[in-house]
């Protein structure tokens, strides 16, 4: 059953490189905003499929699983 509402918890995906440097993806609207990759929890999905998800959905990555580390 679809819930009528967004579950009201997001992750936050920060990908960095060994020296420091950072992935932002620039927004269509407003332009001039970056951010990293987020996404708000789906029902009955965990932090870590929602990461997984998002980075696929935000940066084209198929399996972030190479890429993802851990969660706090």
């Amino acid at each position: 059953m679809k819930k009528p509402y967004k579950q009201p918890v997001s992750v936050l995906v920060v990908m960095y490189t060994r020296r420091g440097e950072v992935l932002l993806l620039r927004r269509k609207s407003p332009a001039d905003f970056w951010q990293s990759v987020t996404g708000s929890l789906e029902w009955g999905e965990t932090p870590w499929q929602a990461a997984h998800r998002g980075l696929e959905q935000e940066t084209g990555v198929p399996d972030g699983s190479s890429f993802l580390t851990g969660t706090t």
